[in-house]
C-alpha cells in the first residue's frame, strides 16, 4: 500500500513539474511577444518622428525648398557591443547617399558584420529609426545610434 502511496505522490510531483514547465515556456513565449510588438510600435513611432524631423520642409507654391540637413559628410558615434562605433553619414540634396561604418574597433567581428546589414535599411528609410538587426541587436542599435548622431549634427550644420 505504501508503495502505492509513492507512485501516486511521483505521478503527481511529475504532472506539477510539467504543468510548471509548460506555463514558464508560455509565459516566455508571450513576454517575447510582448517585447517584439513593444519594439516594432517603439520604432515605428520614432520612424514617424524621423521622418516628421527629417522633412520639416518649408513650401512655396506647393513644391518643397529644402530638407534640415545640410550636404556634406557628418560622423557621429555611439555604443555598440563591444565600444563605440564611428559612422559616416554622406547627404546630398538634403538626403542620405551614403552610410560606412568608419570604425568599431572593439566590436566582435560576427556582430558587426550582421548588424552592417541595417545600412541599408538606414540608407532606404533615410531615417535611423528601423528596427534592429536580430542577433546582433547592440551592434546595431550602435549603428543606428551613431547614424542618429551623425544627423544631429548634419542638422546642426544648418543653424
Amino acid at each position: 500500500m505504501n508503495r502505492y502511496f509513492i507512485k501516486i505522490i511521483n505521478l503527481l510531483l511529475i504532472l506539477g513539474a510539467i504543468y510548471i514547465y509548460n506555463n514558464t515556456l508560455e509565459n516566455r513565449v508571450k513576454a517575447e511577444e510582448i517585447a517584439r510588438l513593444s519594439a516594432e510600435l517603439e520604432s515605428a513611432n520614432n520612424q514617424l518622428d524621423e521622418y516628421e524631423k527629417f522633412f520639416d520642409v518649408e513650401k512655396t507654391d506647393g513644391n518643397i525648398v529644402e530638407s534640415d540637413y545640410v550636404d556634406g559628410k557628418y560622423e557621429g558615434s555611439a555604443k555598440g557591443y563591444g565600444g563605440d562605433i564611428t559612422v559616416e553619414v554622406t547627404i546630398k540634396n538634403g538626403s542620405m547617399t551614403d552610410l560606412r561604418i568608419v570604425s568599431a574597433p572593439n566590436e566582435d567581428g560576427a556582430y558587426l558584420k550582421m548588424a552592417s546589414s541595417i545600412v541599408k535599411d538606414i540608407l532606404k528609410e533615410q531615417s535611423s529609426s528601423v528596427d534592429t538587426v536580430s542577433g546582433a541587436t547592440y551592434s546595431s542599435t550602435g549603428i543606428r545610434d551613431a547614424t542618429k548622431n551623425a544627423l544631429e549634427n548634419a542638422k546642426k550644420n544648418k543653424e
